[in-house]
């Protein structure tokens, strides 16, 4: 018989060996595998162990007590490489829960797993995959194959591994398993987001639902409301909690045992609707959130919101559709492509048919979101879609009539949030009992701190028994991203302060919504001798923040302990990209000599100066208007793209007087160069406009080259993919121009060496050249190419 049959046997073999006990059935097998190759049948009586193996393969084969086994790891080796039809094991037919477990471990892999250079390995077809999985167990943990996309995302799935855990690889989901093997706790806690224009009554519904009363008077809400555990959830029923406090007791007991709470609970966050907080809502978005929707029944989808403090904004004259999409695309961006969204739509008191005024508004607002993106719509569900009335109390304190009828309608909202919270994909899940401790020394860190530090918690984490303790830093911070994304904490690492933890966010979204406001309300709000300052008229007009003014700013709050976390505070805020230390020497001759050389910061959604177009005549050598066009741009990415290029030592245009930072364009001097780089609905537009000679096609170069890879890094640590082609505007036409849709952008590829200009009008129309249109450097010899032909 041949030695390499016999060789193939002893890789296969489940045993791990072979022996005058198992021979019999490997050759069975092998001779099903022969057959299905077209070869003869092997006759085991025939087959002689001791002659065959010592006499062919004594080095890499030997005896021990009767078994033949693989004499090290390097020999197996060796044979499954000297095997050359090894290639066409993927064809063969063979029961996968008959071989050995190391050969499956060390040499098959699936279709989607990308082979290394050199790596001794074989790909099984994509309809055996499955059972691979299931004959390699829990061995699948630390296996090769978890490279392959599509095996990864099905393990994850099957093993119920959170993707805080997953993301960081193969080792993290190890000691994920292994520590859950320890002990594991459910976890029930969810957060939704109440979103919606000012004045749909969002703070009024989440009064109703907690008393069923209409509030006598709601105030409007400045930046963010949050309830902590407005809800919980006993018996398959959902109550109004009474406190923010958990109500059942857990910790480390007797015997050393764990206690774990099994309170279900819900918190809601109430987002102020005015546009002046809208830039800073991307910080508190995260993916295992849901969403709650409110809609002014008796304003029209087409109509303008009324808005004074929108004006000089990207939203100025926005209408209440277009706010609804941004809504829902802002979810699908920040959170998850497939957040819930419960709509409500409120004042149905005022209406006649509210049921009927409903099922219209939502087949419009579907239809809509289906022409933008059909992927929007998958927020949506008729089921999730409720009316409520908002009747006003009369002068004697009696409800009129409507108010009885919202009862039924508010138990079904209610109802619906314990529904789509129990839906979501955390709702249950099994964590490690060391996870459960760790949050259980954050709740209690809570009562106390406002925030705390990574070292902190580990050391925290040092005073817990031993058995539920975390061994490995880097799975603290898998609990702590875990912990924010279910609203418990913010925790952003890619922010720039890693070991920076928010317990307390009310404090925190406290400390900035003066910062990143509503100008009503901060003149209503803050006090006199502020609003009072130059620094303050000069921080509402075009964003500049002194330090003097932020400290006035927090420290009018008593009890507030802005002040005496400054640092992380503004260390956080300029990771996240709201605000930039601009580092420059302040001569504004409003500003008082005493003031001079104190540090300044940029908020680019404090910025209300317009860019006036007119104003930049005499920069006459105008390039073509390179277009970043996303399919959604949130105004942050373009504050971060300012932010990075004032980091990156982009020289900001300015006089004695004034920086030319706008609302919608900001104008550097780059490499000998003037250019303007501004937003447009989706998207962001780039000229150079030089007072004499035109850029060259190298700057341009350089210029596209640097943005570009600017903008990658920005939109990389979203969870979706915020990708963004490359269209171009004619130099006639003007930067940043709200009334051109984008829909005759000049394309990025030119087949020809000129085009006619699709976006002039009929008297001005002309041929622009492909070296004029486009900021891509091409060689030289391929334009004389063109101009020769």
């Amino acid at each position: 018989m041949d030695v390499q049959a016999l060789a193939f046997c002893l890789l296969m073999a489940k045993d791990g060996y072979i022996s005058e006990e198992n021979i019999q059935n490997l050759i069975d097998q092998l001779n099903d595998i022969r057959l299905s190759l077209s070869l003869y049948v092997i006759d085991a009586k025939e087959i002689n162990l001791n002659i065959c193996f010592n006499k062919n393969a004594r080095y890499f084969i030997c005896n021990k007590n009767g078994r033949f086994v693989f004499a090290s790891q390097n020999a197996m080796d060796s044979v499954f490489l000297a095997l050359n039809w090894y290639d066409e094991l993927k064809k063969i037919q063979c029961d996968l829960l008959s071989v050995n477990e190391e050969f499956l471990r060390r040499y098959c892999r699936t279709s989607g797993y990308q082979k290394k250079e050199n790596e001794l390995c074989v790909s099984l077809s994509s309809c055996r995959n499955e059972r691979f999985i299931y004959c390699l167990g829990n061995g699948i943990i630390d296996h090769p194959i978890l490279e392959d996309k599509e095996i990864h995302a099905l393990v994850c799935d099957t093993y119920n591994i959170p993707p805080e855990v997953s993301r960081n690889g193969h080792q993290a989901i190890n000691t994920f398993l292994k520590n859950l093997k320890s002990g594991h706790q459910k976890y029930y806690h969810a957060r939704g987001m109440v979103v919606g224009c000012a004045g749909a009554g969002k703070t009024t519904l989440l009064e109703m639902m907690k008393s069923q009363n209409i509030p006598d008077v709601t105030d409007e809400t400045r930046s963010i409301q949050v309830h902590e555990n407005m809800f919980c959830i006993d018996n398959e029923k959902i109550y109004v909690c009474h406190s923010s406090e958990s109500v059942n007791g857990d910790g480390v007991g007797k015997n050393n045992s764990y206690k774990g709470s099994s309170e279900q609970t819900i918190s809601l966050l109430d987002f102020a609707g005015k546009c002046g907080y809208h830039n800073s809502y991307p910080t508190y978005f995260s993916q295992r959130s849901f969403f709650i929707l409110v809609i002014d029944l008796t304003k029209s989808l087409d109509s303008v919101v009324e808005d004074k403090g929108s004006v000089g904004t990207s939203f100025e004259q926005w209408t209440y559709k277009e706010f609804i999409v941004f809504w829902i695309q802002s979810i699908h961006t920040y959170s998850s492509e497939r957040a819930p969204v419960i709509l409500i739509w409120t004042h149905a008191d005022k209406v006649e048919n509210a049921e009927d005024e409903m099922s219209k508004s939502f087949e419009k607002l579907n239809e809509t979101l289906r022409n933008e993106d059909p992927t929007l719509s998958q927020h949506l569900h008729k089921s999730m879609c409720f009316w409520i009335g908002i009747p006003r109390k009369s002068t004697k304190g009696v409800v009129r009539k409507g108010h009885d009828s919202n009862r039924e309608n508010i138990e079904k909202i209610k109802e619906s949030i314990m529904t789509v919270s129990k839906n979501l994909e955390h709702w249950g899940k099994e964590l490690p009992i060391s996870w459960a401790v760790m949050e259980r020394h954050i709740k209690e860190a809570r009562k106390s701190q406002k925030l705390l530090f990574e070292e902190d918690l580990w050391k925290l984490n040092e005073t817990t028994f031993p058995d539920f303790q975390i061994k490995e830093k880097s799975v603290l911070d898998e609990i702590l991203k875990f912990l924010h994304e279910v609203g418990e904490i913010l925790f952003l690492p890619e922010s720039g302060r890693k070991g920076f933890v928010v317990l307390d966010i009310q404090w925190f979204v406290d400390a900035f919504k003066y910062i990143i406001t509503d100008l009503r309300h901060a003149n209503s709000d803050l006090e006199e001798y502020i609003k009072s300052h130059e620094d303050f008229k000069m921080f509402i007009e075009n964003g500049e923040l002194s330090y003097h003014l932020l400290i006035k700013i927090w420290g009018s709050f008593e009890g507030k302990d802005f002040l005496k976390f400054y640092d992380d505070l503004v260390n956080y805020m300029e990771g996240l990209g709201m605000m930039t230390n601009t580092a420059v020497l302040r001569k504004d001759i409003h500003v008082r000599a005493s003031f001079g050389m104190c540090k300044c910061w940029y908020v680019p959604s404090m910025n209300r100066r317009i860019f006036n177009y007119d104003d930049f005549k005499s920069y006459s050598a105008a390039s073509s208007i390179l277009c970043f066009k996303f399919k959604f741009l949130p105004n942050i990415i373009f504050h971060k793209l300012i932010a990075s290029c004032m980091e990156a030592e982009w020289k900001i245009l300015s006089d004695s007087q004034h920086k030319c930072l706008y609302q919608t364009v900001a104008v550097f001097y780059r490499s000998d160069c003037f250019v303007f780089v501004g937003i447009s609905k989706n998207r962001i537009e780039v000229q150079i406009r030089n007072l004499e000679e035109p850029a060259t096609r190298k700057q341009r170069s350089d210029i596209r080259t640097e943005l570009q890879k600017q903008l990658r890094r920005i939109t990389k640590n979203f969870h979706t993919d915020l990708t963004f082609n490359i269209t171009y505007k004619c130099s006639n036409t003007k930067i940043c121009n709200p009334r051109c849709t984008g829909a005759d952008m000049l394309p990025n590829d030119i087949p020809r060496y000129r085009i006619l200009c699709t976006l002039c009008p009929v008297p001005m129309k002309h041929y622009i050249s492909k070296s004029d249109l486009s900021w891509k450097c091409e060689s030289v010899s391929f334009y004389k190419l063109k101009s020769f032909i």
